[in-house]
C-alpha cells in the first residue's frame, strides 16, 4: 500500500509542475542523493579519526568504531556476485506489495523500448528515471531503514541491556540508513 501511495504521489508531483509538485520531486531525490553523500563523508571522517587514532599510539574507540559502507565496499567481488539475486528479490518484493506500480514500471520499459531515438523517448525516459529514483529512495529504502532501525533497538532492549550482543544481517544497500538510525536513537 505505502508503494503504490508513493508511486501516485510522485505522478501527482510530476503532473502538477506549477503547485509545488517538481519541488518536492526534486526535494525527495536530493534527499535520497544526500543520505547516500553523508554516508560517504561519514566514511571518510571515521577512517580520518581511526588515522590519527593510531598515530597517537592508540587502538581505542576509533579502532573499534562501526564503520559506515563506502564506494571500494561495493566493490567487493562476494557482493557484486550477490547484487543480481538482491535486485531479484527487490522486483519481487515490488510485485507482491504493489502489482500495479509494477506493472506500470515493466510497461514504461516495454513503451520505451519500441519508442524510436528522439527527445521525446529521451524526456519520457527521464521522466521514469525520477519516478524510479522518487520512489525507490524514499519508499522502499527509507522506511525499511527505519523499520529495520526500530527492529534492531528492540532486540536491543530485549537482549537484557549493555554487555549483550544483537547480531543483524542487512543487504549493503541499508547498513548505512540503519546505522545512522540506531545511533541516533541510542543517542536520544
Amino acid at each position: 500500500a505505502e508503494l503504490g501511495a508513493s508511486a501516485r504521489r510522485a505522478l501527482a508531483d510530476l503532473a502538477s509542475p506549477l503547485a509545488g509538485g517538481w519541488q518536492r520531486t526534486a526535494s525527495e531525490v536530493a534527499r535520497g542523493f544526500k543520505e547516500v553523500a553523508e554516508s560517504a563523508r561519514a566514511k571518510r571522517e571515521e577512517a580520518s579519526r581511526q588515522e590519527e587514532e593510531e598515530s597517537k599510539g592508540g587502538g581505542g574507540a576509533a579502532a573499534n568504531a562501526w564503520p559506515t559502507l563506502g564506494v571500494q565496499d561495493l566493490l567487493d567481488v562476494e557482493l557484486a556476485a550477490g547484487a543480481p539475486v538482491a535486485v531479484a528479490r527487490y522486483l519481487l518484493s515490488a510485485l507482491l506489495k504493489a502489482p500495479l506500480v509494477f506493472g506500470g514500471f515493466i510497461g514504461a520499459g516495454a513503451f520505451m523500448a519500441v519508442l524510436p531515438e528522439s527527445a521525446l523517448a529521451d524526456g519520457f525516459s527521464l521522466v521514469v528515471d525520477i519516478l524510479v529514483f522518487r520512489v525507490f529512495l524514499s519508499t522502499l529504502l527509507r522506511d525499511r531503514d527505519a523499520i529495520l532501525a526500530r527492529s534492531i533497538g528492540d532486540a536491543c532492549k530485549a537482549s537484557g541491556g549493555p554487555g549483550r550482543a544483537v547480531v543483524a544481517v542487512l543487504g549493503a544497500a541499508h547498513c548505512n540508513g540503519v546505522r545512522r538510525r540506531v545511533l541516533q536513537a541510542d543517542g536520544a
